[in-house]
């Protein structure tokens, strides 16, 4: 099925090619003084991987990505960034197009419920039928945390019972710093 969605100019090249190709053209755009240290970060995050870059493009799936993603702690900047890496190589291969870092996507802004109404919005989603989303939006409410705190957004991973301690008698999440906006460890008594 991927093999057949992937055009002609990526079919038969490995992902490691893919790889050259992509960092020549990306060491265009890093700084001077910056090129070095980012060739030599995207060399070391796929070394761990050589069955992954040995993959021929066509032949990348999911298991594929997740396989190369889990050879990293699920904590480290590597495991968030490398699926990123992987998607900037794989549509460059497609494209020929390098993937703009720090582009916005222009969307439209909804704004927040007023706060008095958010006692009967949260009443109708409890009695509603039960889905995962609804109970991680249930969730959210209670705790004021960010969505991508809870859940798995991008490459950041998804919250985990383990990050809920009792301390002192009193339940805590814990969230990692990977996970927050601030890049500190955040504690919310539940």
């Amino acid at each position: 099925q991927i093999a057949a969605q992937r055009p002609a100019v990526a079919t038969g090249k490995t992902f490691g090619q893919a790889l050259t190709e992509y960092l020549k053209a990306k060491a265009t755009v890093w700084t001077p003084s910056n090129q070095a240290k980012e060739l030599g970060h995207h060399r070391h995050v796929f070394s761990k991987s050589p069955e992954f870059t040995a993959l021929p493009l066509a032949a990348i799936d999911p298991a594929a990505k997740n396989a190369a993603i889990d050879v990293w702690p699920v904590q480290s900047r590597n495991h968030r960034m490398i699926g990123i890496y992987i998607d900037a190589v794989i549509k460059f291969a497609e494209t020929g197009k390098l993937r703009r870092s720090g582009a916005v996507v222009e969307g439209k802004h909804l704004e927040a419920m007023d706060y008095a109404a958010v006692p009967a919005f949260y009443a109708r989603l409890h009695e509603g039928e039960q889905t995962v989303a609804g109970d991680a939006l249930l969730f959210l409410i209670l705790t004021g945390c960010r969505a991508g705190e809870l859940i798995r957004t991008g490459a950041k991973a998804a919250a985990t019972w383990s990050e809920i301690a009792d301390i002192d008698g009193a339940l805590t999440w814990i969230i990692p710093a990977a996970r927050m906006k601030a890049g500190r460890v955040h504690r919310v008594p539940l």
